[in-house]
């Protein structure tokens, strides 16, 4: 299934773009602009994950597909937006206004996901939550300092951005730790319970029992 659905969607999107540049190569008055076009590259992709994973028989296991699929759907609109507002304003300044747009995109590609994951990967929860964190202070402390054009040292300047990166890519790295103490926990957790159950179980049997004899 998942398959066949692959093969449709990757079969008319080449259909499109062949028509799309068919039709520029031969009408003067049809042209695009590809300078602002090209996030549709991006965009693509992600619906050809998503559709994948619409078709799956088990959604709840396959979630993580949606982390790539919603990162190149949502950095491909920010991207189209940015290069459209650019193309017509020559206003250089939209993208540093929009930064925290990208580590947003990532936060909302972990919440989606854990939300796919019917909400037991505790891991990636962590992760959406610090990479949201990330998020607001991007939103926070960069965006204010471009938009009022706030002077502060090259030195701070040049190490903001890179500080977030290095700082997200830990936590992608050691992600798999927090889910490893979450399930712990969980896993402790329903044992007690399990176990409580079967003593009651055991309890009801046995008065059963001895009311039979």
């Amino acid at each position: 299934m998942n398959r066949k659905i692959g093969s449709i969607f990757i079969g008319i999107t080449l259909i499109a773009i062949g028509t799309l540049l068919t039709l520029e190569n031969y009408i003067d008055s049809f042209k695009i602009n590809w300078q602002i076009t090209w996030p549709i590259f991006l965009i693509l992709p992600g619906l050809f994950l998503w559709s994948i994973w619409l078709s799956s028989t088990n959604p709840s296991k396959d979630y993580k597909i949606l982390i790539p699929a919603n990162l190149l759907i949502f950095i491909g609109i920010i991207s189209f937006v940015n290069t459209f507002i650019f193309n017509y304003s020559q206003n250089e300044m939209i993208w540093s206004l929009t930064t925290f747009m990208y580590p947003g995109a990532f936060a909302l590609a972990f919440w989606i996901a854990w939300a796919a994951s019917e909400m037991k990967d505790h891991g990636l929860k962590t992760l959406a939550i610090i990479v949201t964190i990330i998020t607001l202070v991007s939103l926070i402390l960069i965006t204010p300092i471009e938009y009022f054009q706030i002077q502060i040292s090259d030195t701070i300047n040049e190490l903001i951005i890179p500080t977030i990166l290095l700082f997200s890519g830990v936590v992608v790295i050691f992600s798999p730790l927090f889910d490893k103490k979450e399930k712990t926990k969980f896993e402790g957790f329903e044992e007690r319970i399990e176990s409580a159950a079967k003593k009651i179980e055991d309890f009801i049997e046995n008065t059963f029992e001895n009311n039979e004899k």
